[in-house]
């Protein structure tokens, strides 16, 4: 009985995880895979930064509680780099633009995130910054609506 148990645990260790044991025996052995596999590790760790030279962060989110006209301001500038906030997830885009005004859920796990252009206290504030995310919660759209 105890053979029998020993020959089919060798015979698993063998078969499954012999690539495993490769790989592992490649890097034990070559060098050049070992620095690769670090500089691999080193460049997919760092974060993804992104720099908006159309507005100012922290100025867009103060906004949200001062009305100084900023965001309306900057709204046209920032079109132009609407395409850097397409990928970031939600906790990015609330970094860069803070908590957002209004939060829509749609179908399919879809939201949006709705920011006043104009202050909201305004008669006439319909504009807005609409941010759609996909079900996986990653900006695929960055509108204005009027």
């Amino acid at each position: 009985m105890n053979s029998i148990t020993n020959s089919n645990s060798n015979d698993l260790n063998g078969l499954a995880f012999w690539p495993l044991r490769k790989m592992v025996s490649l890097i034990q052995n070559d060098l050049q895979v070992r620095w690769i596999l670090l500089l691999f590790i080193a460049f997919s760790c760092r974060p993804n930064t992104v720099s908006f030279e159309s507005f100012d962060s922290s100025l867009w989110i103060a906004e949200s509680k001062t009305c100084t006209g900023y965001r309306n301001d900057v709204i046209n500038d920032m079109e132009a780099e609407f395409d850097l906030f397409i990928g970031m997830s939600e906790t990015e885009l609330i970094k860069y633009l803070g908590n957002p005004g209004k939060t829509l859920l749609y179908t399919r796990g879809q939201k949006f995130f709705s920011y006043h252009i104009d202050c909201p206290n305004q008669p006439a504030s319909t504009r807005q910054l609409r941010v759609r995310f996909s079900a996986l919660d990653y900006v695929n759209e960055v509108l204005i609506l009027d």
